[in-house]
């Protein structure tokens, strides 16, 4: 499943991609172009997102993070469950979060 952020103008400023299977869903993508951070635009996006993956009975979704980008996800109530070597940069290691949906 994928979902767009449209401003007023009808400009996409973020998107984010949900895989359902296997469980838990997964939360493949998720962007906010720069200029359009710290709008609650992330918040609304991750909120229908995780909304769409309650909807669709997942009881949990999962997704490595950006290291950057942990305080955001802590914010919105996703929890740190470990950490996972990145595929393209070795050595350089990726936090993994897990939103409960129950």
């Amino acid at each position: 499943m994928a979902f767009v952020a449209v401003d007023k103008k009808g400009v996409v400023v973020g998107f984010s991609a949900l895989n359902l299977t296997p469980p838990p869903a997964y939360l493949e993508h998720i962007y906010i172009e720069p200029e359009a951070m710290g709008k609650g635009i992330g918040q609304a996006l991750m909120a229908h997102t995780l909304g769409a993956a309650r909807k669709n009975d997942a009881d949990a979704v999962e997704l490595l993070s950006e290291p950057k980008a942990t305080g955001f996800y802590e914010s919105i109530g996703g929890k740190l469950i470990g950490e996972t070597e990145s595929q393209i940069i070795p050595g350089r290691m990726l936090p993994r979060y897990r939103f409960e949906l129950g």
